[in-house]
């Protein structure tokens, strides 16, 4: 059970949060979908976050009014420190909520000259997360979709092609007019890919060519670049083991300095692949092979170079994380 707000996460049992007095979910919603909160205004006057939100009550407008340090008491950078002061509360809204409840809040801000408007901000993530915000379409403004990719009523094919379009980053919100048809509305930078997926979907297609657009979205598995080290890696592990098989008077006296190298260089061996394991279970959207390759010794050093040391953006986020960011394309 989380906190839509805070994203605190409590045991089964719970059915509200201590801190924000809401009720907790089974799941957090997507951050770009209407479910998803985020910080309408922050500040110290405690009498105008009252005033502001017995407006929002009025105007049928769920809130939350919680300090910030509740608010941003997941953020941070790699080493729990805090690089903002975290005094004052805020007021969130659901995003579906986030025009109207701006509307008021202008409002309110004209009656009161000392206070500033504030951008709304998103319910802030961990520091690891925060880095690679840009890359993804999150907290995205729903008014910003004015392209209509698809029109029709079928609601499994509906949404079959809302699942595509967020399988290739493409965030997407729908219109309908009562008795009317449904329609996918996506933003303008996002038409000549989204319109692509639709016409591949709708002509039963399978894809030519890459997606036009930018493709660094959260599930884009990267391939493999190169497995030369692995291969140098795997001859060197064979040469030792037929030296050591086909001569042994090479082995070396117990307790010499010789046995205390090879017996670091064995202890490093396993560090490593403890350490490979950790890196495929943890990261890779596919994991067997990488997992596979654990059981040679120093392969560790192929993924380093070849999937570490090239992971940029999205990619240095836990798979976990990813789901939260973003859901996976559906199956």
């Amino acid at each position: 059970m989380f906190c839509p707000v805070c994203k605190t996460e409590y045991r089964e049992g719970f059915k509200t949060c201590s801190d924000c007095h809401v009720e907790l979910v089974d799941d957090l919603p997507v951050y770009d979908s209407p479910e998803a909160f985020a910080a309408l205004w922050s500040g110290e006057n405690t009498a105008f976050q009252d005033r502001l939100l017995q407006e929002l009550e009025q105007a049928k407008i769920g809130a939350v009014g919680i300090p910030r340090d509740v608010l941003f008491k997941g953020a941070g950078d790699a080493l729990g420190v805090r690089r903002e002061p975290r005094f004052g509360f805020a007021v969130c809204v659901r995003s579906a909520d986030m025009p109207a409840a701006s509307r008021i809040l202008e409002r309110l801000l004209e009656q009161e000259p000392g206070e500033s408007a504030p951008e709304a901000e998103s319910i802030p993530l961990s520091a690891e997360e925060a880095e690679v915000t840009a890359e993804l379409p999150l907290n995205w403004n729903p008014e910003t979709a004015a392209v209509e990719v698809w029109k029709g009523e079928e609601e499994c094919q509906l949404k079959f092609i809302e699942d595509s379009l967020g399988g290739v980053g493409v965030p997407t919100r729908r219109m309908a007019e009562k008795g009317g048809p449904v329609r996918i509305m996506i933003r303008p930078q996002d038409e000549a890919r989204g319109e692509e997926v639709v016409r591949q979907i709708l002509e039963n297609t399978v894809p030519e060519k890459p997606l036009p657009g930018d493709l660094s979205y959260a599930w884009l598995d990267e391939r493999v670049q190169s497995f030369s080290l692995l291969w140098a890696i795997v001859t060197v592990d064979i040469l030792l083991v037929f030296l050591a098989l086909g001569y042994p008077e090479l082995q070396v006296r117990s307790g010499s300095l010789l046995d205390v190298i090879a017996t670091l260089i064995g202890g490093a061996a396993d560090l490593g692949a403890l350490w490979l394991f950790y890196q495929a279970a943890r990261y890779e959207i596919r994991p067997f092979w990488f997992v596979v390759a654990v059981l040679l010794p120093y392969s560790f050093v192929w993924y380093y170079f070849e999937r570490y040391s090239k992971r940029t953006g999205v990619r240095r986020l836990p798979v976990a994380m990813r789901i939260r960011l973003s859901p996976p394309p559906s199956a």
